[in-house]
């Protein structure tokens, strides 16, 4: 009898295991829009959202396995968003319309050691109205926050709400007679701003990329790499290289990707990542590639977007766990890489 007790405690035990490693519950974002010390002067803000296609909020860890559950959010984004910009009390007040453009809002987590590790990266830009149906930029945001605890989720999920409380203070102090003589935009021309600042880099209207090594963003922009004389070996997609010839001599060198952000040989485009280079292609005037990257790799924990960008974190840890590829889109205002969606897996 004691023995079928046992068995039967085992079972259960074993099915609770096995759900909660196999199913881990979704996580809510919520907001408060409780933001003390100050009150907007912006009686009316649209957010537009800019996000690649099929966004997502991010990853957290859960439970005692530290399942990566996803982050999701009920009910209008930008709606709830637009909240933190505007005054709870416009009656009486001049009309004043903000425009905010959302980029990146993306949570991870990931454990080290005994501790776990949030970060949260927003990226927005806002635009204030200062005459009817002219737009000029207010205030551009693109920063990463980091938060270390033994368990970081609920302070990382309270800190998105916090940090937003101070973009909006800070937009609110600046004065909109500093910015009258920059360049203005409609609303219309907000929502399709990606299009219209493209149209000024070269790299997005090259109808070839030049041959040789791009050691930053800034050189591929521009599409002026050094003058190197590059050979490419994509026979093996999951392990594509580069070489350098030396001048004068019959000898080539094998290219350090780590040290680099992209390489051409007039043809063929790879990127770099601490893990590989894989071939950049364009696809409706944006760059993307399929690759791996990894989380833990000094270089990418010192500079995120430099590799895999300033969100992804949790895409990343996933990715060095299971060796997974990953579909990523390069940020043309800073180079960064986004994670967009997982494609295949490694063989």
């Amino acid at each position: 009898m004691a023995i079928a007790v046992r068995k039967s405690i085992y079972t259960i035990f074993t099915v609770i295991i096995t759900t909660v490693v196999a199913f881990g519950q979704d996580e809510y974002l919520q907001f408060s829009h409780d933001c003390k010390d100050f009150q907007s002067r912006f009686t009316k803000a649209i957010v537009i959202d800019n996000r690649p296609e099929n966004p997502t909020l991010g990853f957290v860890q859960k439970g005692a396995f530290n399942k990566l559950t996803p982050v999701k959010f009920h009910g209008n984004l930008c709606d709830s968003l637009s909240t933190f910009f505007v005054t709870p009390d416009s009656a009486g007040k001049a009309p004043l319309k903000l425009t905010v453009i959302l980029n990146e809002l993306y949570i991870s987590e990931k454990t080290k050691a005994i501790s776990e590790t949030g970060r949260l990266k927003i990226s927005l830009r806002l635009f204030s109205e200062t005459n009817p149906d002219e737009y000029r930029e207010l205030l551009s945001v693109d920063s990463a926050y980091s938060f270390n605890a033994m368990d970081v989720t609920k302070k990382l999920l309270r800190s998105v709400s916090e940090h937003l409380c101070e973009i909006a203070k800070s937009a609110t102090a600046l004065k909109l007679s500093e910015f009258k003589n920059s360049r203005s935009y409609s609303l219309s021309e907000l929502y399709f701003l990606d299009s219209i600042e493209k149209l000024k880099i070269p790299i997005y209207n090259a109808i070839n990329i030049n041959a040789g090594i791009y050691y930053d963003y800034e050189d591929f922009k521009m599409n002026a790499p050094d003058s190197s004389v590059i050979t490419i070996d994509t026979s093996n997609p999951k392990n594509c290289m580069a070489f350098k010839w030396e001048k004068g001599k019959n000898k080539k060198t094998k290219i350090d990707k780590e040290s680099i952000y992209a390489v051409s040989d007039g043809h063929v485009v790879l990127k770099a990542t601490t893990i590989g280079l894989y071939q950049l292609t364009k696809t409706n005037n944006d760059f993307y590639y399929v690759g791996q990257t990894s989380f833990s790799n000094s270089n990418n924990v010192a500079m995120w977007g430099a590799t895999f960008g300033l969100i992804g974190a949790a895409i990343a840890s996933d990715s060095e766990r299971n060796s997974a590829l990953f579909r990523f889109k390069i940020n043309y205002r800073i180079g960064n890489s986004i994670p967009i969606s997982q494609t295949m897996d490694r063989k």
